[in-house]
């Protein structure tokens, strides 16, 4: 059984995880300043998890099964304590801009797990052309910053290992038997990575001597709102509804805008500067994305119920 979307909603999805994740750079590094990074990482996902599951449970959507659980699990270990936790701990060491242009590998390593990894449907010449320009303009965007001397190896090749674990479980959803509701498998994730990430806080001496008051100052505070809230409970909700009716590889572009969005806000609110080279990367970024996502028919999306077969 299928049912039509008008494109509307795609777009506006879209728009929902480009903005509010591009602003989670800096919501993150300002949290970093207090919190121990994996402590704020599980904070966020446990708070936003539940709240997800509480509104989900009161609205009556189905919980998940256990062989649904069994697939969140899977899908969780990629893209929380590994993609999560290594990207809350490299921002204590690497410049959030950097971070968010070692993101940008996510659309090309998604092309290449869905083309060689699972051999299914190849990416367009389309797609993959708007990924490599995208890649194209994070280079001239980092050209006029300078942000990446004196950059450390080791958390910048972590970055690295994380892009790609958030690339196989983006992969990996569409893929496994994950819950019937698309908000309960989003809560589902972030309880479960929550749990995950609270372990390797704990693992890493994160807590021990943790003094709890000093930790939570107003910035403290309003960052892990602002990350919970918009970077978790919505976001992470519509990306999740958006890999159900979109091609993975289209969903993570994502990953192309939100250093855009991480540049503009440090230029109207951390006061930095704004170069014409971080311009014109901007400009080359959103001509990728518009490649990427542009179709030549079809005005409206037809897509399939997201309730597995039995």
């Amino acid at each position: 059984m299928s049912r039509r979307l008008p494109s509307a909603s795609i777009l506006a999805s879209f728009a929902i995880i480009y903005i509010f994740w591009g602003g989670t750079f800096l919501a993150i590094k300002i949290g970093d300043r207090s919190l121990p990074p994996e402590v704020l990482a599980a904070l966020r996902f446990l708070a936003a998890g539940a709240i997800l599951y509480a509104w989900g449970w009161a609205r009556g959507w189905p919980h998940p099964r256990l062989r649904e659980w069994r697939a969140v699990a899977v899908v969780t270990v990629f893209m929380f304590p590994i993609g999560y936790g290594i990207q809350f701990w490299a921002e204590t060491r690497v410049p959030s801009g950097v971070t968010a242009v070692i993101v940008a590998l996510v659309p090309l390593w998604v092309a290449a797990l869905e083309i060689w990894g699972f051999r299914s449907d190849p990416a367009s010449a389309k797609v993959l052309g708007g990924c490599l320009l995208g890649l194209a303009g994070m280079g001239v965007l980092m050209a006029g910053g300078g942000a990446r001397a004196h950059l450390p190896l080791w958390p910048v090749l972590a970055l690295v290992v994380a892009a790609f674990a958030w690339s196989l479980g983006t992969v990996l959803i569409p893929r496994l038997a994950m819950p019937r509701s698309a908000g309960m498998s989003a809560a589902a994730q972030m309880l479960l990575g929550g749990v995950m990430l609270a372990g390797l806080a704990a693992g890493a001496g994160e807590l021990h001597g943790l003094d709890w008051a000093a930790a939570f100052t107003p910035a403290a505070f309003w960052s892990l709102a602002y990350l919970v809230l918009l970077g978790s409970v919505v976001a992470y909700g519509v990306f999740v509804w958006l890999l159900t009716r979109v091609a993975a590889v289209r969903v993570a572009t994502y990953a192309l805008v939100n250093p855009v969005v991480a540049l503009f806000l440090g230029w109207g609110w951390g006061g930095e500067a704004l170069t014409a080279a971080s311009l014109a990367g901007s400009v080359i970024i959103l001509g990728a994305l518009a490649l990427v996502l542009s179709r030549r028919s079809q005005p409206e999306v037809t897509v399939a119920t997201m309730t597995p077969q039995e």
